[in-house]
């Protein structure tokens, strides 16, 4: 069995042990969540362990964390490697190429934020790895793709 948590972390750490409580014992049931667990205090969080999240591939978000911060004193946002990214893709159109051409090319895009491509459906799609909370620890169960 399975729980998709789709909220924040502070919504998950607020719902996580109220479900364990009511005997949603996460031996039997998995918990599956977002990028956003990835943060020490959804780790180490008790009734989170042996639950699975996707997230931004780790060595690309610490590739982007050393580029930042030659440029800022904060940390980065979530956002902040998609918005990287959008001003790459935005910086391959010139006049000479369609922006079809650009946005929906085969190989997609390789970014801070991982590989992604886009459709002309309007969809995307994005290598992300999956990784497990164990033992107050994450690991990767699943490394993401590095390219199409």
């Amino acid at each position: 069995d399975m729980v998709i948590i789709c909220g924040d972390g502070d919504f998950t750490l607020a719902v996580a042990p109220v479900l364990v409580w009511h005997d949603l014992d996460p031996a039997k049931v998995r918990f599956v969540g977002s990028s956003q667990w990835n943060r020490i205090d959804m780790i180490t969080e008790p009734s989170l362990q042996g639950g699975l999240y996707a997230t931004i591939p780790t060595e690309k978000r610490q590739r982007f964390e050393k580029v930042w911060k030659t440029y800022f004193a904060d940390a980065p946002g979530d956002l902040a490697p998609l918005g990287f990214d959008a001003v790459a893709v935005a910086s391959l159109m010139t006049a000479d190429v369609s922006v079809n051409e650009v946005l929906l090319r085969d190989k997609g895009f390789a970014g801070f934020s991982g590989v992604f491509r886009f459709y002309p459906d309007g969809n995307n799609q994005r290598h992300l790895e999956v990784r497990q909370i164990n033992a107050y620890k994450s690991a990767i169960v699943s490394p993401a793709d590095t390219t199409f």
